[in-house]
């Protein structure tokens, strides 16, 4: 983000994919005055009735987090004012997990957070492939609750990379 030039911040992870009017809409969304964060819709990259599911229960819980005022926006693909961004100091980087969630929830205090329905993101499931289905599912939910009842990325350690 600091070697970035422009005024906008699209954080995109390396095995996400946007389609083709991905970055137009949220530039669309993310250009608007009282407008702090934008991300929309994510499905899996390979198709499974469970995986669907568990993305549904992600982006259905997103949806949520931002109607009760509390945004948890997962960093798959993010997009923000690059002013906003270095007003609440960026990403937290002493955090191995949990640093987008943690960060959707500070830039909500400038403005709003929106997810747009005009497109969607493809990401990789091989974490569910490499943990299995209910492992990879109990896995994600045990970190997701870690951080909303700490605060803190207390399940970091087993995040291992897989690539």
């Amino acid at each position: 983000a600091k070697y970035a030039e422009g005024k906008f911040l699209v954080f995109l992870d390396a095995d996400t994919l946007l389609l083709p009017n991905g970055l137009e809409e949220i530039f669309k969304e993310v250009k608007k005055k009282n407008v702090a964060l934008v991300s929309c819709p994510v499905i899996p990259s390979s198709y499974s009735p469970f995986n669907y599911f568990l993305y549904f229960l992600y982006n259905y819980s997103t949806k949520q987090s931002i109607k009760i005022g509390e945004p948890k926006i997962a960093g798959m693909i993010m997009a923000t004012k690059k002013e906003l961004f270095w007003q609440v100091n960026g990403f937290n980087e002493k955090m191995k997990i949990c640093e987008d969630l943690d960060f959707s929830e500070r830039i909500s205090k400038l403005g709003k957070i929106k997810v747009t329905e005009k497109t969607f993101a493809i990401t990789s499931d091989r974490r569910i492939k490499k943990w299995g289905k209910f492992k990879g599912a109990l896995k994600y939910l045990g970190l997701y609750l870690g951080y909303l009842l700490t605060k803190k990325d207390i399940g970091a350690s087993t995040y291992e990379p897989i690539r």
